[in-house]
């Protein structure tokens, strides 16, 4: 039984207390708390008074300058976030050290836009992507995984299972079911119509979300990844799925963020880094 926590790391030049190789026995020993970023004493908080009493943190539990451990715990981080009872989401500010339990300005007013009754997924969209949470890359396989969420933003906490959203406001919102149970117990769909419901629906928003390191940006789906294949037995290439490639292969750029012929050319032929096949949406940032 533990909790998992999915943050913000915030700017590179001030990342969480991480573990290393040098400094795995000095952890095991003791963490002085005065040590550990915001986030992570109001994480420990909210775990105590939940009666939990093992807390996952990515940036801990994982060996940051190990790449074999790397490799072996980003792969796992389906399971995760999936077993584990419920996932903290710090949804409330930018960074590690920001933290996330704090009173709230009785006068602050949010202006959201008027999506109507009948789109509650574009408000909730909304909802999340208005922090800084919600825009990055790896904290959309991590809410999507969850089983459960306990959400703190800025004005509300709220708390998403398959059955329900509970809010602090009283709204009560009844969910049909977790949509990881749907894939993962099979159903009579064709698989490209379970693609249109899970992969291409959150790939896309994944798409538009930022990541500090750009070679994470295959790792950083991979769970949603994995769930797909294993509940659809399809085939996941780079991003793509072999039963579905000529519509998988359909993607364009942003026309917001427009590159010339000879750019292109040149990023797909002369890459930087290599990140994905040049046939992948993922292989451009």
């Amino acid at each position: 039984k533990y909790v998992a926590l999915s943050h913000c790391w915030g700017d590179p030049s001030a990342p969480p207390l991480k573990t290393v190789k040098n400094s795995i026995a000095q952890m095991m020993e003791a963490i002085p708390k005065d040590d550990l970023p915001k986030n992570f004493r109001d994480a420990i908080a909210a775990t105590q008074a939940l009666g939990v009493r093992y807390l996952w943190i990515d940036s801990l539990c994982i060996i940051q300058d190990d790449h074999k451990d790397w490799e072996k715990e980003s792969a796992r981080m389906c399971d995760t976030y999936r077993y584990a009872d419920v996932t903290i989401c710090a949804a409330t500010g930018n960074s590690c050290h920001d933290g996330f339990l704090q009173r709230r300005r009785r006068d602050m007013r949010s202006s959201l836009p008027n999506y109507g009754a009948h789109n509650r997924s574009s408000y909730r969209k909304f909802f999340r992507n208005s922090t800084g949470w919600g825009s990055r890359g790896w904290t959309l396989q991590e809410s999507l995984m969850s089983t459960r969420r306990l959400v703190f933003n800025p004005n509300l906490m709220y708390l998403e299972c398959g059955s329900y959203t509970l809010r602090e406001d009283a709204l009560i919102e009844k969910r049909h079911g977790s949509w990881i149970d749907a894939t993962l117990k099979g159903s009579d769909e064709a698989i490209e119509d379970v693609l249109d419901r899970v992969w291409y629906l959150h790939a896309s928003e994944y798409s538009s979300r930022r990541l500090t390191h750009v070679e994470d940006k295959l790792p950083a789906i991979s769970a949603l990844a994995k769930m797909v294949a294993e509940g659809t037995g399809a085939k996941y290439l780079a991003g793509l799925w072999k039963e579905d490639l000529i519509r998988g292969l359909n993607w364009h750029l942003d026309n917001d963020n427009p590159l010339s012929l000879e750019d292109y050319l040149a990023d797909v032929m002369h890459p930087t880094k290599f990140i994905a096949p040049s046939w992948s949406w993922a292989c451009h940032d």
